[in-house]
């Protein structure tokens, strides 16, 4: 009888999808993530993909494409500046899969509601989404910033205080990059 041969183990897609969303919900580590170049380039496609939807659908630009490569590139830079800065560069593909995968997740509820509720008006704005969407929508914001919270602080092996702080200077300065973007971009 012939032994049983341990290949290197297979990656599904699946598999990193299931494990981010489960990151999402508190109920797994970016460390429980098989880091792979391959699931590190589907994650940033797929981060990319949902980047450009949102970007299309929230600010009705044509444009949405250069918006999306400069949300993913912002992720990228600061993910590799805060592992750089605490020298846990070793996490970095892990990391990266977890932010990319995860903000994937938390960025379908925008997706889904502007889909539902978004539109424009008579002179071309978008118009309002009805409070009750906005309120959810304000709350799914606060889960992602405990989500990078988590992340960032479990990557850096930070306290809890500091890995919120850092969260929410990665979400704020990612929010004004974008708001730097000339206006034909964004409009």
């Amino acid at each position: 009888m012939r032994p049983a041969c341990a290949g290197p183990k297979r990656i599904s897609m699946a598999n990193w999808i299931l494990t981010t969303f489960r990151i999402v919900l508190g109920r797994a580590r970016p460390r429980d993530l098989q880091a792979s170049s391959v699931s590190l380039l589907q994650a940033a496609g797929l981060y990319l993909l949902v980047s450009i939807s949102e970007a299309a659908q929230v600010l009705h630009t044509e444009h949405s494409w250069i918006v999306g490569l400069v949300d993913l590139s912002y992720t990228v830079a600061a993910t590799l500046v805060c592992l750089g800065l605490r020298r846990r560069m070793h996490r970095l593909a892990q990391t990266l899969i977890a932010m990319l995968g995860c903000g994937a997740w938390l960025t379908l509820p925008s997706l889904a509601a502007h889909a539902a509720f978004g539109g424009r008006g008579p002179n071309g704005d978008s118009l309002p989404l009805p409070l009750t969407v906005e309120i959810l929508l304000g709350a799914v914001l606060g889960w992602s910033i405990l989500t990078v919270a988590r992340i960032l602080g479990a990557a850096m092996d930070v306290e809890s205080r500091t890995g919120w702080t850092v969260a929410l200077t990665f979400m704020l300065a990612d929010y004004l990059v974008l708001l730097a973007l000339p206006a034909e971009f964004t409009r």
